[in-house]
């Protein structure tokens, strides 16, 4: 290595060294001087939840990594967890259609509703926040009070969460209370469709069934050209959302029942029923769930 390189090798160093103790004097006097402020009702800078944000995903995902899970999706197992969930966890997180409690909204940050839990997070990682809880944010360790049978259940109900409908979960709460029979529920996931969606649906058919069907009259569907309407909800990025017509889940199966004769999902909703035969929904449903990770 030259001299002048080396020169420039120090340089960088010291300078890098310099700007540390700058920085580290400047963090220590805003911290001492009380200028951050710590109330809960005062929202973390953007550059404070991606650090948090970073750090979480990491930790969460390196050590759920060792976890092993029974099979979530056993009626029992879910039952077990709904009821803990009505004790343990309702109050903070909420439900389908039901909010948290506003005394848990005061909590920064906020804690979050559970129903696209599985969007974020995988069965072993779901399992491992329930089981050990996160710093700084309110949600606790549930492990220093329940067996690990009850976070397998927490767990099983918690990923079930995702494919609840608020009328599921209703029938749910009936039978907690005896009104129902536990054969009259639907405890396990139900066959959300997207197998079939790849095997049945062609999407650029339904971008053309779109049109021939007379969507875009009441709705708006940015990549269709044509004329469109805004009666309806737009089909923009349709496969991000969590429910259809605020009833049911949004996934494959249920899009093409809806299709087909929505008076039978929501008898007073302003959709019409056009008639659209069952391939012709796989279609246009493929077409819809395009963007959609499968």
């Amino acid at each position: 290595m030259n001299r002048t390189r080396l020169s420039k090798v120090k340089f960088t160093v010291f300078s890098i060294f310099v700007l540390a103790i700058i920085t580290g004097v400047v963090v220590f006097f805003v911290l001492y001087l009380g200028v951050y402020n710590i109330a809960a009702v005062s929202p973390h800078y953007p550059f404070e939840i991606k650090l948090i944000t970073f750090v979480k995903e990491r930790s969460v995902k390196m050590r759920a990594s060792h976890i092993s899970l029974p099979s979530l999706n056993d009626a029992q197992l879910i039952q077990k967890g709904f009821n803990l969930y009505q004790d343990q966890c309702l109050l903070c997180h909420g439900a389908p259609n039901r909010s948290a409690s506003k005394v848990f909204r005061g909590l920064n940050p906020t804690p979050p509703p559970l129903v696209k839990s599985s969007e974020h997070w995988s069965n072993e990682e779901i399992a491992w926040i329930i089981k050990n809880g996160f710093k700084m944010t309110g949600m606790p360790g549930f492990s220093l009070s329940n067996s690990s049978e009850n976070i397998h259940a927490l767990t099983a109900f918690v990923v079930r969460l995702n494919t609840l409908s608020p009328e599921e979960y209703k029938n749910m709460q009936k039978s907690s209370k005896g009104k129902l029979t536990g054969h009259q529920v639907q405890w396990v996931s139900p066959s959300q469709g997207w197998a079939s969606l790849a095997k049945r649906g062609t999407p650029l058919k339904g971008k053309e069934l779109i049109k021939e069907y007379g969507c875009l009259g009441c709705h708006k569907i940015d990549n269709i050209k044509g004329v469109q309407g805004n009666v309806g909800p737009s089909l923009n990025n349709w496969w991000k959302r969590h429910y259809i017509s605020g009833k049911i889940i949004n996934n494959p199966k249920n899009m093409v029942e809806w299709l087909k004769n929505p008076q039978n999902i929501e008898a007073h909703t302003s959709m019409p029923d056009l008639n659209i035969t069952e391939k012709d929904a796989w279609d246009i449903s493929s077409y819809l769930f395009r963007n959609a990770k499968n």
